[in-house]
């Protein structure tokens, strides 16, 4: 209509990313698995090589956007999702991050890089903004990221734990890449 076309431009910078959502919103299929990003790091300590626990990335991203929808970490936390969400699709259709078992297609748990070399690059560079929040003044050498996945079970298995799965998909070890870290995320990813 003319009055959309007018005001389309004022409109869209108000909605989104405010209030944006996706076409998986009216799929005829609930949302069944979520995705999220892992990440650990190896630095020097004292001369010697040491490593990071995982972390997951998102959650902490998740909770801050949760106590404050108006927060700027919206649009990290929306770009990663988006981004983790691209990244899984990609590895889902490559035949190098899929193994065959009994006939079966199973995710392969460990990856070369250059599956989706962008993407990888993307969520290696928000995996080193949340090491170097969560642990400030380590020299990090490199990084590993990792892919978790939770299935939930469909609905008539529900809270039986009968199709629940869980997995994560490690990247192969990667040189570390300092980055500008995220503002506001030091409290919330060092929980």
């Amino acid at each position: 209509s003319p009055l959309r076309a007018e005001f389309r431009n004022q409109i869209e910078y108000w909605v989104h990313p405010w209030f944006a959502q996706n076409w998986s919103f009216f799929a005829p299929e609930p949302v069944n698995e979520d995705i999220d990003l892992l990440v650990r790091g190896r630095y020097l300590e004292h001369g010697s090589a040491a490593t990071t626990t995982w972390f997951d990335v998102n959650q902490p991203l998740i909770a801050e956007v949760a106590r404050n929808r108006f927060s700027s970490l919206f649009i990290v936390e929306m770009t990663l999702s988006n981004l983790l969400n691209t990244y899984d699709n990609e590895l889902k259709k490559d035949p190098r991050a899929i193994v065959v078992r009994n006939e079966k297609r199973q995710p392969r748990l460990d990856l070369s890089t250059a599956i989706d070399p962008y993407d990888e690059q993307m969520l290696g560079r928000f995996g080193s903004s949340a090491l170097a929040v969560r642990y400030p003044g380590r020299h990090f050498t490199e990084y590993q990221i990792a892919i978790a996945h939770h299935r939930f079970p469909r609905f008539n298995a529900r809270y039986t734990h009968r199709g629940e799965l869980w997995y994560a998909q490690r990247v192969s070890w990667q040189r570390f890449m300092p980055v500008a870290t995220f503002c506001c995320t030091s409290k919330v990813v060092s929980q």
